[in-house]
């Protein structure tokens, strides 16, 4: 009698235990895959008095580095957001740092202006910003170089399709 309790015992707790392990995988609906598209166009003085590096958040919601190789620097980078994941954070910085060489003239007009979409499967937002706009003589290049570096610009993207500017988003390297 005591094996066949113990048997009927195990048994139930052994349906029990299959009935309880499912698939741990998320649903279909549970992710969403939201993105941002990043673009800065640059003036070309800044591009030839300046080597200019784009500190920027990737596709795994890592810190990237990248340059640009002409006046329009453009990158997409999406991620999925599952049930209990906090925002996702999409954003770039620009590092400049002063050419040792670069063309003698009276002026200079620096320029950055960056763009950042974001989107959502049921909403999509764009935010613009000024990075670095001004005209300066060449006395004052190197100091509007250093002062303009380290400019930073990002958004928030939520899964429920809320889309905001994040005015505190900074990218360390």
């Amino acid at each position: 009698m005591k094996k066949t309790l113990f048997t009927l015992a195990a048994l139930m707790c052994m349906t029990l235990g299959l009935t309880a392990c499912g698939d741990d995988n998320d649903g279909p609906n549970d992710g969403v895959t939201v993105s941002a598209t990043y673009e800065i166009s640059f003036s070309q003085d800044l591009l030839d008095v300046a080597e200019v590096t784009i500190v920027y958040v990737d596709n795994k919601g890592q810190v990237n580095l990248d340059k640009p190789t002409s006046n329009r620097w453009t990158r997409k980078v999406s991620r999925e957001v599952k049930n209990k994941a906090v925002p996702v954070e999409f954003g770039y910085k620009l590092v400049y740092a002063l050419k040792s060489n670069y063309p003698d003239k009276e002026n200079y007009t620096l320029t950055a202006e960056g763009t950042i979409k974001g989107e959502t499967p049921s909403s999509s937002r764009q935010f613009q910003e000024t990075l670095l706009n001004g005209q300066v003589g060449k006395s004052r290049l190197e100091n509007a170089i250093e002062r303009g570096s380290n400019k930073a610009f990002g958004i928030v993207v939520y899964k429920e399709g809320r889309i905001e500017q994040n005015p505190l988003f900074t990218v360390f390297i």
